[in-house]
């Protein structure tokens, strides 16, 4: 069974998308004016199915994408469905599900790239990298030889004016692939998942070592010390907590 949302006397009378009540979730739909509203569901399999509706809250969303590269478009879409969102280099945006009722998986790719999408991991932290081929056009006007390319070898340009148009030429390695790794790292920020992309192996390690740091931080550390009480100490998500002691032996006489 699916429901849609739609609140009353609103300007533009707009609707969310369906979602499922037969089973359990917790998702933010889209309303109108770029508005959000969080719907969980619950129960309905030896009881009543209860329904709850409750503002758009930091952490409600599947994800925060972070497009920290410099100069590559990326473009993210649910599984199967069409609508495509661009995110610019050095931009953020929150993603959340097209349908609701679809395979809730994301892909990410580059802007203008036609192949096969990569899988967005936001279901646990976790890092890695991918080398695609993009387009790189490098142009520069120079008096009396058109568009160049810095660095190539000027005798591969012609000033003849028979052949050259409007003063314009094109070099033919002005559109040439070059190979790029983008770095990718899945963390959470306090209740946000986020899914960052850079082109900075740098970037890419510090926050992986800075993900590794806050999983070492939340085992539990038991240190024992003889002829003192012990107690069990931890770290929660930047918290110290102290519990009850674990051993401890008296003093050698």
């Amino acid at each position: 069974m699916k429901l849609i949302c739609k609140k009353a006397e609103t300007p533009d009378q707009l609707s969310s998308r369906h979602f499922n009540i037969d089973s359990t979730h917790s998702t933010v739909l889209r309303m109108e004016r770029g508005t959000a509203l969080t719907v969980e569901a619950e129960g309905g399999v030896r009881g009543p199915t209860t329904v709850t509706f409750m503002p758009y809250s930091v952490g409600h969303a599947p994800v925060r994408l972070d497009n920290l590269c410099d100069d590559i478009n990326l473009r993210f879409n649910q599984k199967n469905i069409g609508g495509r969102l661009l995110l610019q280099p050095h931009k953020t945006m929150l993603l959340t599900w097209d349908d609701p009722t679809a395979e809730r998986v994301f892909l990410w790719n580059l802007y203008n790239r036609n192949k096969k999408s990569f899988e967005c991991v936001i279901d646990r932290d976790g890092w890695g990298k991918v080398t695609v081929s993009v387009d790189s056009i490098k142009r520069s006007m120079m008096p009396g030889d058109g568009l160049y390319v810095e660095g190539d070898d000027a005798s591969v340009y012609s000033s003849d004016e028979e052949d050259a148009v409007d003063s314009i030429m094109e070099h033919p390695l002005m559109h040439k692939k070059e190979k790029t790794t983008i770095f990718w790292v899945s963390y959470m920020d306090g209740l946000q998942r986020v899914l960052m992309f850079t082109q900075s192996p740098r970037i890419a390690r510090a926050a992986s070592q800075v993900q590794t740091d806050r999983q070492n931080a939340d085992k539990p550390l038991n240190v024992q010390t003889r002829g003192q009480t012990n107690h069990l100490l931890g770290v929660v998500h930047g918290r110290s907590t102290e519990g009850p002691y674990v051993h401890s032996e008296p003093k050698d006489s």
